[in-house]
């Protein structure tokens, strides 16, 4: 073990899923880093027909548009502002046409007041709460995504941006709390 806390066999074992090592670090892209955890989510993420099957559960195509956005559905993490947002840019056309859906995972207090914000908004079929997931359909959610959405309004350091980040994916987030520590405007994302 080195300072990644990967064991040589741990190494050996991914080291068909990854681009590239150097220096002893495990990197999935050119700037992201895999800590011990992303062994986790390499070792689960072993089945690429996941992105299939959750893609399928919502009638999409390879080429539709995923936005996801993952945490406690409670009122500290904004989930109403993007459902503002979406409905924002449909209004304005940004969205028109456009097969898209936004996939909201997590459970919490506001759910029920979010699913009656997105009838509200008119919204249905656009915004899916997928409810909780197991990590292997979380992880499957990240691959899955074209881009991650936090609009969190207050955030200590947040593990579903980390998560996005070890997946790959660009970031739309807030400025709140340690999110502009992790989301570089033009380099991982756009606060």
């Amino acid at each position: 073990s080195d300072d990644t806390g990967a064991s040589t066999n741990d190494k050996e074992s991914i080291k068909p899923w990854l681009p590239c090592q150097r220096k002893g670090l495990l990197m999935r892209a050119k700037t992201v880093t895999m800590p011990l955890c992303a062994l986790t989510l390499v070792r689960t993420f072993d089945q690429p027909m996941r992105v299939d099957v959750l893609r399928r559960r919502l009638g999409l195509e390879a080429e539709d548009v995923v936005l996801l956005s993952v945490g406690r559905l409670a009122a500290n993490k904004g989930f109403d502002v993007l459902l503002g947002a979406l409905r924002t840019l449909v209004d304005r056309r940004v969205l028109r046409g456009a097969s898209w859906r936004c996939v909201v995972v997590g459970s919490g207090p506001m759910q029920a007041s979010l699913a009656r914000d997105i009838g509200a908004r008119g919204l249905d079929g656009r915004v899916v709460l997928q409810g909780s997931a197991s990590g292997e359909d979380l992880h499957g959610w990240y691959e899955a995504a074209t881009l991650f959405v936090h609009p969190t309004l207050y955030e200590g350091s947040s593990i579903a941006t980390l998560e996005a980040m070890a997946h790959a994916r660009p970031i739309v987030a807030t400025t709140a709390g340690g999110l502009p520590d992790k989301v570089r405007p033009g380099v991982n994302g756009w606060p």
